[in-house]
Parts: structure tokens; C-alpha cells; sequence
């Protein structure tokens, strides 16, 4: 085993035990609060919101997308018989990482409400109506392109089945692919257990209370925001109720779907301090 690489992965995992998860709370309490900030503030201010919003989305997507394509490299190179330098390891990762991170770039600037901001520094009616008549197309031929290129990339790496890397690059969707993706990567994890001379400290087993509960409030809380997206897109008006339940849900889903990847993270952990 090449003692450099095991070293520089301990080395790293015991300043950030957690992985990229750490940094996934700051982004979702951050997205929360503007969740909530939806309910109040008028009208014209929407947009703005929304932005940043889907801003602050992508960029919890970009550290999931990150920590799992870590883990999943992780678990190959670090019990391949002559495993890779470092620097390759870390080239390889990357280079994962960008292609894969290709189709949300389309999907943040195709969904985002940012024509609605810029229309107000620029609010001539040629910009407002040209605009979007060539960007919207071009963005949704690059999205289909990027989902193929990003799908082929994690393939590589063996990140599991063919659908769920393929919806792990659709937004929104992403999260309950990625809850699919886990059991494959926790099966890769017991697999490496059992290659150990001892049979002590096998993880548990079985799908996580904490992922049942995250499938079924993403399910439970896409639905109040489903009713303002449509509200929304015929100019009508909506009750703050619907926001703030909306919110709650979320809030009880972000939580959830932290605790089941936190659970895989510390398997993967403890299968690293045993090597």
C-alpha cells in the first residue's frame, strides 16, 4: 500500500472528520433562513431572494456532490494493491468533480429568476425580450450535454446504478438520488470490513431511520413549494402559511439528510483508522 496516500487521507479526515458535510450546515441553515424570508418581504424583492437562494443550493450541491465523489474514489484507491500518488488520487477526484458540476451550472442559471433581477438595472423591453429567447435554449442544450458528460464521469468512479447518477444531476431530485446512492456505497464499505483479518467493527447494516425520514420530508416538503412555484408563474398571490410549512418540512428534511450521510461518513472513517 502506498503509505504516503493512506497517510495524507488520516491526515486530512482528522481535521475534517465529517468530510464536506461540515460546511453543508452553513449552507442549509443560511438557505432556510431565506426560505423564511420568502414569507415576508414584498413582491419586488422576490427575485433577489431567489437568487441567492438558488446561489446557496448550489453550492450545498457542489460539497454533496463533492463529498460523495470523494468517498467513492476514496474506497477504490485506498485498496487498489499499488494504490495512485497522492497528486494523481487528488487530480482524479477533481477532475470528477468539475465534469460533474457541469450541469448544475446550466441548471442555476436556466432556473434562477436572475433575468428578473437584471431587468432592473436594465429595464428596456428589447433586453427583456431577447434575452431569453437565446439564452433559455442554449442553457437547456447545455444542460442535456453537460447530464451525459457529468453521468459518464461518475460512472467511472463506480458511484452506483446508471438512473440514480443520472437524477443525481437533475436539482432537486439530486437529494433523493443521492439517499439511493448510499446503500451501494455502504455495501462497498462492508465489503472492505470483511477483507479485514479481524470480523470486528462491521457497521451496522440496513437502511438508517434517518434516511427513511429524509425521503419522506423531501417528499412532504417540495409539495408547499410546488403550490408557489405555480402561484408564482401565474402572477398570483399566496398565503405566507404555505411558505413557513414549507420551510418547517425543509428544515426537518435538511437535518435527516445530514444524519444518514454523517452515519455513512463515520463508517468510511473507522474503516480508514483500521488500515
Amino acid at each position: 500500500m502506498n503509505d504516503d496516500f493512506v497517510t495524507e487521507r488520516k491526515k486530512w479526515f482528522r481535521f475534517f472528520p465529517e468530510g464536506s458535510i461540515e460546511f453543508l450546515l452553513i449552507t442549509r441553515v443560511l438557505a432556510l433562513l431565506l426560505l423564511a424570508a420568502l414569507a415576508v418581504i414584498s413582491s419586488p424583492q422576490r427575485p433577489a431572494v431567489l437568487v441567492a437562494l438558488a446561489f446557496l443550493l448550489w453550492v450545498d450541491y457542489v460539497l454533496m456532490l463533492w463529498w460523495v465523489i470523494q468517498l467513492a474514489t476514496d474506497l477504490d484507491d485506498l485498496f487498489q494493491e499499488v494504490p495512485p500518488n497522492p497528486n494523481v488520487a487528488h487530480r482524479r477526484r477533481t477532475r470528477t468533480a468539475l465534469l460533474a458540476v457541469l450541469p448544475s451550472v446550466a441548471a442555476v442559471l436556466l432556473l434562477a429568476p436572475w433575468l428578473d433581477v437584471l431587468n432592473a438595472f436594465h429595464p428596456s423591453s428589447l433586453f427583456r425580450e431577447t434575452l431569453p429567447r437565446v439564452m433559455l435554449p442554449v442553457l437547456g442544450s447545455l444542460f442535456i450535454i453537460f447530464v451525459f458528460i457529468a453521468q459518464y464521469a461518475l460512472r467511472r468512479i463506480r458511484l452506483g446504478p446508471a438512473l440514480w447518477t443520472l437524477l443525481l444531476l437533475v436539482p432537486v431530485v439530486h437529494w433523493f438520488a443521492m439517499h439511493r446512492l448510499l446503500s451501494p456505497l455502504q455495501k462497498r464499505i462492508q465489503e472492505r470490513y470483511g477483507e479485514r483479518d479481524d470480523a470486528s467493527g462491521h457497521p451496522e447494516q440496513g437502511p438508517s431511520i434517518s434516511l427513511i425520514l429524509a425521503d419522506v420530508t423531501w417528499l412532504l416538503s417540495i409539495l408547499p413549494w410546488g403550490i408557489v412555484i405555480v402561484l408564482a408563474l401565474q402572477d398570483c398571490s399566496w398565503s405566507p402559511v404555505v411558505p413557513l410549512c414549507g420551510t418547517m418540512l425543509a428544515s426537518v428534511f435538511a437535518v435527516a439528510d445530514l444524519a444518514a450521510m454523517e452515519r455513512l461518513q463515520r463508517q468510511f472513517v473507522g474503516l480508514l483508522q483500521g488500515r
